[in-house]
């Protein structure tokens, strides 16, 4: 069992082992386990049959023009006269005598020294006799020159520090300072981060890295070895590590990339959104510290598919349609091509990429994370290798590529059936290659220059012009691989890949696909490349955007005239500083024809492809920013104007985070970067000719970009503003009233009003307006409420006045400006009113007029016909008796009879204050006597009351029947006719003391 259990243990230690060859056999990225080490030391031995003379040297590349090395010999006899002598390139430079057995040998000043390989030959002499011969090579790479504005250099390598050489490094650093290198890419890996010493070196030394973040399961995360985070568990670990690493060095790393070629192994929808929330996570854990922009997403293999790989384009395709592009985020690819075509595959590759930009609104970096090409381990591809770095190099100055990073610095190992192991710029054991000097000249031309663009100077030839320190320098190839192209080699100075000078020989100068540098060359070549751009620019701008074009009035017109300009500029050796500003100025205003175009509602689109036209009529704009740059002489830069716009719009933008405003956020950063860069260089004590021309052109345009996203941005929130008013509401807003009207101006949370003591809310008492001010979302607006509906003012009724009793017709007049409804009551019925009714019968009435705000007017009154004053005696009946009359009332209205007479009740004669009733009996001197009878006082007491009117009523309904004194009684209007409606009116106005 003991004997199984161990067997068992090693089979599956040699399975383990055998994966673990398979794995780092085929991994490009891991060779942490190379047993091929650079040695320390190199030492090569003579003997003879007596001594044995050894030479020793630690580095075979030097920075100064001197070597030193080691001789020790063995058996050393000091009657011997020992001499070494030496050769440099096969010349002879000297000899030193050697006095003891172990002695250090320095060679100074060694003038005939080449940049490159030198062939170094020793011979040991004894005694004068030649006993043997040692050679080997060094390598001498003369220190950069630091260039005016190198800081800015967009080329870098790839190191590998990260995994592979994290304690090893100080020779490939030195070997990156020395060549004028200011940027590595190289991974961040959580699984060492105990291990990052070496950033702290590249940040001490200068150098900005771009670091790679590799937090996949396969290098420490998760229990999954897919290289992706998939699920919630995995990602809060990705968290965690990201704080912590964020913690020991974010303030060291310049920018972040997420994950390495993702689109090998991140395929799925699924494996993209957890993709994109590692993205935003990493944003939030750093976003104090960094920028959006200091972010990169992509960093996709472009060059073929494997089994599962999804296309670059596709990719990013998908990261965008998680909404990463509101981020002002990098974007990044891999271009290689792996049948060595040079440049054409790697243009290809730029433009389908650039595309893919503008296509989403543009205004985003694009960056080349990873080009170049391996050198076969014998070597044979060094030349290759040396011209497609610098060429495509040179390119993606062309196309304004952020940062672009050649793969790699440093050679990977010896394994000769792997070309993986031979994409450096010197070998593993730090030999430089070509390709290492290539680079390095064209570090040391065109580091901190300003790319201008392309001239026709000869047929077959391609010529790219960079302004280097104001002055005009052309880096130029045949186009055609193998082919030469001869020019007049006259009047300027030419050096070749290495930085060789070529010598004017035949006055012809023969370029091949080889790279070389002219320099003393006229500045005319500016205005040329710049018109070239320009016009390549509008071209494709007119293609691309026809339709939007036409739909811009004046738009098209305009473009013409650029266009007419920029044809004559090619030609022209200088132009005025005031032109350039003018140029520069019509040109951008392009962009602001367009918006305005937009808010007219003229040019009908979606943001996205407004945003797309201002990116490309930008890059057009980066011409007319050379232009100036070559023109400018009065340092006056911008930077008031410029910063009030990017405040103006910084402020926009901020405080309308809700509206997402991502297209002119995306350009106010562009604008920021070149303001930033302005004001760096105007803060330098070094001056350049080039200085004033890069202040002045990169404060203006950076004014023309912060000018486009306050405009755009306004555009944004007006059109939100638009389709969400602030609107007023009335507490009555269409009928008439007669009470106050509450106007409320109706303001969410992104709006304050001014005035009014800060309130929302205006009561009118009367008709009349008032006007709101308030800002909304940073800008001032009025709105003017207005009420016209109020009417507190009540109909008026003329020709009848309220309580009074008439004896003859009225004719009611009711006025008002709103009047709406008249009723009539005439004794308890409605009746109809018409404008000039006269209202003549006798009864009780009562008008209503009502308008339409309510207002209500009412008068009552009676029409009572006439009655005589006089008693009346109707056979045994003293008749028209009113109530309440008392005897002496009734003794002064009956004075004019004659005879003497006494009223009694119930034979008691009444006193002078008794009230008559009816029944109460009047007794003549004359024997005549009458019953007297009071109009209305049916009860008999004297008094016309509810009980009168309640028995009149119950007898008009026959509910009860009268006696004849009753109805003598009830026939109060003494008429003679039958008791009814009339002497019911009259009653009920009589009752209420009418």
């Amino acid at each position: 069992m003991k004997k199984k259990k161990v067997f068992l243990f090693l089979m599956l230690v040699i399975v383990l082992l055998i994966l673990i060859f398979l794995f780092f056999k085929n991994e490009k990225n891991v060779l942490m386990f190379l047993d091929k080490k650079e040695q320390a030391n190199v030492s090569q031995t003579v003997e003879n049959e007596i001594e044995k003379i050894e030479i020793t040297y630690q580095q075979h590349v030097i920075f100064e023009r001197n070597f030193s090395f080691n001789v020790k010999i063995e058996n050393f006899n000091t009657s011997n006269n020992y001499k070494i002598t030496f050769k440099i390139n096969n010349q002879n430079y000297g000899e030193k005598t050697i006095t003891k057995n172990d002695e250090s040998i320095s060679i100074d000043n060694l003038m005939n020294i080449v940049e490159g390989e030198n062939s170094i030959e020793i011979q040991y002499l004894v005694n004068e006799q030649n006993i043997g011969t040692s050679s080997f090579s060094i390598f001498y790479v003369e220190p950069y020159t630091k260039q005016f504005l190198d800081e800015f250099s967009n080329v870098g390598f790839s190191t590998h520090f990260g995994y592979m050489y994290n304690r090893d490094n100080e020779k490939d650093i030195q070997l990156l300072k020395n060549m004028g290198c200011y940027n590595v890419r190289d991974d961040i890996r959580f699984d060492l981060m105990d291990k990052l010493e070496w950033v702290d070196k590249l940040y001490e030394n200068d150098i900005k890295l771009y670091g790679i973040l590799l937090p996949q399961p396969k290098y420490g995360l998760g229990e999954g070895n897919d290289w992706a985070v998939n699920n919630e568990i995995e990602f809060e670990e990705y968290s965690n590590n990201m704080s912590i690493l964020a913690s020991i060095i974010d303030d060291k790393v310049y920018k972040y990339e997420m994950s390495n070629e993702p689109n090998w192994f991140i395929y799925t929808k699924e494996n993209i959104k957890w993709y994109s929330k590692q993205t935003e996570k990493t944003m939030e854990i750093v976003g104090e510290s960094k920028e959006p922009y200091d972010f990169i997403i992509g960093s996709t293999c472009a060059n073929g598919a494997a089994d599962k790989q999804i296309s670059s384009i596709d990719f990013l395709t998908e990261v965008e349609n998680y909404n990463l592009y509101k981020y002002n985020i990098g974007i990044s690819f891999h271009s290689y091509d792996l049948k060595h075509s040079l440049d054409s595959k790697h243009q290809e590759l730029i433009e389908q990429h650039f595309d893919f930009i503008n296509d989403y609104g543009g205004f985003q970096h694009l960056y080349i994370s990873e080009y170049g090409m391996d050198t076969s381990y014998d070597g044979e591809s060094e030349d290759f290798q040396a011209k497609l770095l610098v060429r495509q190099s040179v390119y993606n100055d062309m196309y304004g590529i952020k940062n672009s990073y050649i793969y790699s610095f440093r050679d990977m190992g010896f394994d000769k059936d792997n070309p993986e192991h031979y994409y450096g710029v010197i070998t593993y054991d730090r030999k430089p290659k070509k390709a290492y000097y290539a680079v390095k000249e064209y570090f040391e031309n065109v580091n901190g220059a300003e790319y201008i663009g392309t001239v026709s100077i000869a047929d077959g030839m391609v010529a790219h012009i960079y302004n280097k320190d104001g002055k005009a320098k052309i880096v130029a190839w045949a186009n055609e691989e193998g082919h030469t192209v001869n020019i007049d080699y006259s009047e300027f100075d030419a050096k070749d890949i290495y930085g060789n000078e070529i010598k004017n020989t035949n006055g012809i100068l023969t370029i091949s696909d080889e790279p070389v540098y002219l320099d003393n060359i006229s500045n005319s070549y500016f205005y040329e490349a710049i018109s070239n751009r320009a016009l390549s620019g509008y071209s494709e701008f007119e293609e691309k955007f026809s339709s939007e074009i036409e739909s811009v009035p004046g738009l098209s017109s305009e473009i013409d005239f650029l266009k007419s300009y920029m044809i004559t500029l090619n030609g022209v050796s200088n132009e005025s500083e005031n032109t350039a500003k003018e140029k520069m100025a019509s040109h951008y205003n392009l962009g602001n024809m367009i918006l305005d175009a937009y808010r007219n509602y003229d040019l009908n689109v979606e943001y996205v492809t407004l945003s797309s036209m201002l990116d490309m009529l930008n890059d057009i704009g980066n011409s007319y920013e050379d232009l100036l740059t070559v023109c400018a002489t009065t340092r006056a830069p911008y930077y008031t104007a410029t910063d009030e716009l990017i405040n103006s719009a910084e402020s926009k933008i901020n405080n309308n985070s809700d509206l997402e405003i991502v297209y002119p956020s995306k350009i106010l950063d562009f604008a920021k970067e070149l303001d930033e860069k302005s004001e760096y260089i105007n803060s330098l004590s070094e001056e350049n000719d080039i200085k004033t021309g890069l202040i002045v052109s990169n404060s203006l345009h950076a004014y023309y970009l912060a000018d486009w996203a306050n405009e755009f941005a306004s555009i944004y929130i007006d059109e939100y503003i638009e389709a969400n008013p602030v609107t007023i509401s009335y507490t009555n807003s269409t009928d008439w009233t007669n009470n106050d009207v509450v106007a409320t101006l109706n303001i969410g949370n992104d709006a304050t009003v001014t005035n009014n003591g800060g309130s929302n809310t205006y009561t009118f008492r009367s008709n009349g307006s008032f006007t709101f001010e308030y800002e909304r979302r940073e800008q001032a607006f009025t709105l003017e409420a207005r009420v016209s509906n109020i009417d507190k003012t009540y109909p008026t009724i003329t020709g009848v006045e309220d309580g009074q009793t008439y004896t003859s017709s009225v004719k009611p007049v009711i006025e008002d400006t709103n009047l709406s409804i008249v009723s009539i009551i005439y004794n308890g019925e409605n009746i109809e009113y018409y404008d000039g009714i006269t209202l003549e019968d006798e009864g009780m009435y009562g008008i209503v007029a009502t308008d339409r705000a309510g207002n209500t007017t009412t008068v009552e009154f009676n029409i009572i016909s006439a009655v005589l004053d006089e008693y009346i005696i109707q056979g045994n009946y003293l008749l028209n008796v009113w109530q309440e009359t008392t005897l002496t009332d009734f003794k002064n209205n009956f004075t004019s009879q004659e005879e003497s007479y006494v009223i009694k009740r119930n034979d008691t004669e009444l006193t002078d204050t008794d009230i008559i009733a009816t029944g109460d009996t009047i007794e003549l001197s004359s024997g005549d006597t009458y019953t007297i009878v009071v109009a209305g006082d049916i009860n008999c007491d004297g008094r016309v009351t509810v009980f009168d009117f309640s028995a009149l009523r119950r007898y008009i309904l026959k509910q009860i029947e009268f006696t004849e004194i009753e109805l003598l009684s009830a026939d109060i209007n003494l008429d003679y006719n039958e008791v009814g409606v009339m002497d019911y009116s009259r009653m009920r106005i009589e009752i209420l003391g009418n």
